[in-house]
């Protein structure tokens, strides 16, 4: 977790290029510790020392270089963005630096962007340390689950496939991820409908069974028909609308009732009934 006071780490073999980099983020009103360093060694023992929340650093050095830096840090500390303050930089290289995982570059003689760089290249990595935190959060939940929980991308493919929808329909994960679900699971009687339903919910994120749950047939990787429950949600990830399905084995209850189905709350954006 990024502690308050923020540990800047500098690549930078002139003093006064450093000086004036921490000038601009104390003017923004930032609160940091910094640390200079202008050699590999240095830099490297300073990444698990020093243990930064971010590194300005210069592009080229007298005995090592900014993308060098950027690949040892991807390397070993990918959670730790990297912007390049440098005096000079050609489009090409901008483009590369980016391509190589640089969260940003600022340019010497426009140290006043300094501040926003370095406020923006945390929150993105906030941001993203927060999706991962909530990633593992539901992959743990789902494995742990009795039921069926299965993710169809907007290509119509699962993109998830949890240990309760290998038992219940006997593909594992290997086998189902990447498949087409309706090819893989359901009966051939039914595939045509999915497939006509599909691209309306791939515009809106809505459909007929958004929302509701349905007692339809399931098919299994032997090619027994058996009943199932099924509640679908809809959750967008950007502009693309993706599908949660939990999927629970229909089984009747004593006195010729059914066990109803539960409620479930994994904590994802949705539309839909069962993620609440």
């Amino acid at each position: 977790m990024m502690s308050e006071i923020l540990r800047i780490l500098l690549l930078e073999d002139s003093p006064t290029d450093a000086e004036l980099n921490e000038r601009e983020l104390r003017k923004a009103g930032i609160e940091f510790n910094s640390l200079r360093v202008d050699t590999r060694d240095t830099f490297i023992r300073a990444l698990e020392e020093f243990r930064p929340d971010v590194i300005l650093s210069d592009y080229k050095l007298p005995d090592f270089d900014g993308m060098a830096a950027l690949k040892i840090v991807r390397r070993d500390h990918p959670e730790v963005p990297v912007i390049m303050v440098t005096g000079a930089l050609s489009d090409i290289e901008a483009v590369e630096l980016i391509h190589a995982g640089a969260r940003d570059y600022v340019l010497k003689d426009r140290l006043a962007r300094l501040a926003i760089a370095v406020q923006l290249a945390l929150s993105v990595e906030q941001g993203i340390r927060s999706r991962k935190m909530a990633e593992e959060k539901f992959r743990k939940i789902s494995e742990s689950a009795q039921d069926a929980i299965i993710m169809l991308g907007s290509d119509q493919r699962i993109s998830f496939w949890n240990a309760a929808a290998a038992r219940i329909f006997g593909y594992t994960a290997v086998e189902a991820m990447g498949q087409e679900l309706h090819t893989l699971i359901t009966p051939a009687a039914a595939q045509a409908k999915f497939s006509q339903a599909f691209p309306h919910f791939q515009e809106t994120g809505d459909g007929p069974i958004i929302g509701k749950v349905r007692e339809l047939t399931a098919l299994r990787k032997g090619g027994e028909e058996f009943p199932v429950e099924l509640s679908v949600s809809a959750t967008q990830f950007g502009d693309q609308w993706h599908a949660i399905g939990i999927v629970r084995h229909h089984r009747a209850q004593a006195g010729g009732g059914h066990v109803p189905y539960p409620r479930c709350n994994l904590g994802a954006k949705h539309r839909g009934g069962v993620f609440s």
